[in-house]
């Protein structure tokens, strides 16, 4: 015992979690609140930790205060290390879906959403019928607000993640290009060179004026007309119930709402790509057993019947 308190000489584990706080908020009052103290109990513990550590820590710029360059180092060690001891404790939980009372906070555009969500409330209500889930709309910077905390999860295509985040595959889909029913191109395969000379409509959330399918075009040496970009997935669907135009969308996305728009796939002699859609999570809900029950589930979402 005595050899293993030589392994940590001079720490009380006690300021850990503050520590913790203080790096985070990089504000004494806001990490006291999240800790649980007062100012001034947050203020001393600071001063032990400054005086432990032989670092300031934080210190003034302007009206507020800045990590020090140690503290930036050690900043991803104590995360990890606040996870890994509250591992410790929650490694005996056993989650019962059943009696779960949680909030899950979910980014996903709404193509996921369309798709996801009747299945995932179906099992929900089934299983876990205290467990709420918010949707929160899929746009820049979701990795960033992940790791502040934002929200829990993020369903969407991801690829090359920092080491921080761990994903789960949900499903696999394909795009497939669409129009109303009676649209003049008619019901045979059409041809590269005839799906080009059609108006289209691209969903770019970000407003851009390329998508995947110019790629395809591209090699085929053709070019698109895009004549209306639009920022989510319904709003394309809008438009091309109603206009001689076209575009390509999740098969899923399209496949539940193709009788209520009045939509039809069409038949197009190109390689339409495939992908898959993950759910993603920051590091440091690795092992709250709740969270992991929840994302698992999503990862089998394919069990659950839809509407």
């Amino acid at each position: 015992m005595l050899h293993d308190m030589q392994l940590l000489p001079g720490i009380d584990v006690n300021l850990v979690p503050l520590l913790h706080a203080l790096l985070e908020e990089a504000h004494v009052a806001r990490a006291a609140r999240r800790v649980g103290l007062s100012s001034s109990a947050a203020s001393h513990g600071l001063s032990r930790l400054r005086l432990s550590l032989e670092d300031p820590l934080l210190v003034r710029s302007g009206r507020g205060l800045v990590r020090t360059t140690r503290a930036e180092r050690i900043r991803p060690l104590v995360q990890r290390a606040v996870d890994e001891l509250g591992a410790i404790w929650r490694a005996s939980e056993r989650v019962d879906p059943a009696t779960l009372c949680r909030v899950f906070r979910l980014f996903a555009a709404d193509d996921v959403r369309g798709v996801l969500f009747a299945r995932l409330d179906a099992a929900l209500s089934r299983e876990a019928p205290a467990v709420d889930v918010h949707g929160l709309p899929f746009g820049p910077g979701v990795l960033d607000r992940l790791a502040a905390n934002e929200a829990d999860l993020a369903v969407a295509v991801f690829r090359d993640l920092p080491e921080s985040f761990a994903t789960l595959p949900v499903y696999t889909d394909r795009l497939v290009a669409v129009a109303r029913l009676g649209h003049p191109c008619g019901s045979a395969e059409l041809d590269a060179p005839a799906f080009a000379a059609l108006t289209h409509i691209l969903v770019s959330p970000l407003g851009g004026r390329r998508g995947l399918v110019d790629d395809l075009l591209d090699a085929s040496g053709l070019q698109r007309r895009v004549a209306r970009v639009v920022p989510t997935f319904f709003d394309a669907l809008d438009l091309v119930a109603t206009r001689d135009q076209v575009a390509c969308l999740p098969e899923r996305f399209v496949r539940a709402n193709s009788a209520r728009y009045g939509v039809r796939e069409l038949r197009v002699a190109l390689p339409l790509p495939t992908f898959a859609v993950r759910v993603a999570w920051h590091a440091r809900h690795d092992a709250d057993p709740a969270h992991r029950w929840f994302r698992e589930r999503l990862s089998r979402i394919d069990d659950a019947p839809g509407r």
